[in-house]
């Protein structure tokens, strides 16, 4: 997917220029603590990002992004701690929904609405149909749990070319954010983007 590996003093600059619109594989990577102020790495973002309409920049160290939080939000930019969980154990009893594997497009008005819940005022242009593209080409299968006939959320999982597992990405729960503006925490992964 990505075409541009571009390592710099902290981390690495990833671009995948034929999808320039596809976040998570175009940022700035900080992979150790840079000991940057928040406009130093606006400003190396603003280079480096040069010709997209976005900005990100992914930190792989919770020490290092936590301190930066408030300025990159007084900045404009739009701050999440990504959340990673695995299951040790069998889930406990309780109501199952039911599951079922549907196309990828089945799900389609429900990534759109998610896109304008988070980002109401930019057009998704391009984005779309970038993440078909990508996903179907990585193998993504999607499931949907219905309660009735409603959606509850859809999910969408990958395999590596070896056939390992490589991860289930479900809609909405790993990107909710509380009402009173808290985040979910993780000590890996995520960062500020605007």
């Amino acid at each position: 997917m990505c075409d541009v590996l571009e390592p710099w003093a902290h981390g690495t600059v990833v671009r995948a220029t034929r999808h320039p619109s596809y976040y998570d594989f175009n940022l700035i990577r900080v992979e150790d603590d840079a000991a940057m102020s928040v406009d130093a790495l606006v400003g190396f973002a603003d280079e480096a990002l040069a010709g997209l309409e976005h900005r990100r920049v992914d930190f792989d160290l919770l020490e290092a992004a936590e301190p930066l939080r408030h300025g990159f939000k007084e900045a404009g930019w739009r701050c999440l701690r990504l959340l990673v969980m695995r299951h040790e154990t069998a889930p406990p009893p309780g109501p199952v929904a039911a599951i079922e594997e549907v196309p990828y497009d089945a799900a389609h008005d429900l990534r759109v609405a998610w896109h304008r819940e988070v980002f109401p005022d930019k057009d998704a242009g391009d984005y779309h149909g970038h993440v078909r593209e990508i996903s179907l080409r990585l193998g993504a299968r999607v499931a949907r749990a219905t309660a009735g006939t409603r959606w509850l959320r859809p999910a969408r999982a990958h395999r590596r070319r070896g056939g390992d597992h490589r991860g289930l990405r479900r809609s909405r729960a790993p990107r909710r954010r509380a009402r009173d503006g808290t985040d979910p925490g993780s000590d890996r992964g995520g960062g500020p983007r605007r």
